[in-house]
Parts: structure tokens; sequence; C-alpha cells
């Protein structure tokens, strides 16, 4: 056993860190069980592409693997919770759109739902 059983909740590992629950509060460990963002979060989701959706306050957002927030908390949802292709789903007052990995809105949000990208 790598790490002793003391969290709530854990998600499985994604590019070296797992998100973990500790009293209602989200943050990651690393492989040895060290805690490297603090659990800080309403929620907190896998990393992919560097990045991870995290929740404050009913808003999604994303932060790198240091813990920085990179695109401050402001979506209704981010629906797939990750990024495919540079691209992440994301949602605000109904409708969907698509963000870049620095928050720009590169596919506009005006749809009424998407799908994630398919690969050859």
């Amino acid at each position: 056993m790598i790490t002793p059983p003391q969290f709530a909740q854990a998600l499985k590992f994604s590019e070296g860190l797992a998100s973990v629950e500790i009293n209602g509060k989200f943050g990651y460990i690393d492989q040895t069980g060290k805690i490297i963002i603090p659990l800080q979060f309403d929620y907190s989701y896998e990393f992919s592409e560097g990045l991870a959706s995290v929740t404050i306050n009913n808003k999604y957002g994303y932060i790198d693997q240091t813990g920085k927030m990179i695109i401050p908390p402001q979506f209704a949802s981010a629906t797939n919770f990750h990024y495919e292709e540079g691209l992440a789903r994301v949602e605000i007052n109904g409708k969907f759109g698509y963000i870049d990995k620095t928050g720009k809105i590169i596919i506009p949000l005006q749809l009424d739902d998407t799908y994630f990208f398919l690969k050859d």
C-alpha cells in the first residue's frame, strides 16, 4: 500500500496526479500520496493536456499541474471536463462552445449542445 486510506474520494491518476477529497474539499496528490495541490476546490477532475477542471462556487475553471489558476472559474459547466485536441467544451447561460488552453473562446458559446472531437 502506497497511501493509507485517508480520502473520502480519489480519482485515478492522470499525468502523475490524482484528485482527492478530505472534508468536502478537493486537491491533488502525487503517486507517493503527498499533497501537491492543496485541498481548496469544491470539486476537481483529472488532468488532460496539462490542465484540470476545478469547481469553485458552482463555476468551472482550469488549473495547471502546479495548482496555478490558468482559466478562472466562470463557466456553468465544463461538460467533458478535459481538453482534447487543445480545446475544452464549456457552457455559459445554456449555450456551449469551446475554449483553448488560455481560455480564449475558439468556437463561440452559441450552440445548444456539442460533443467531444472524434479522432480518425
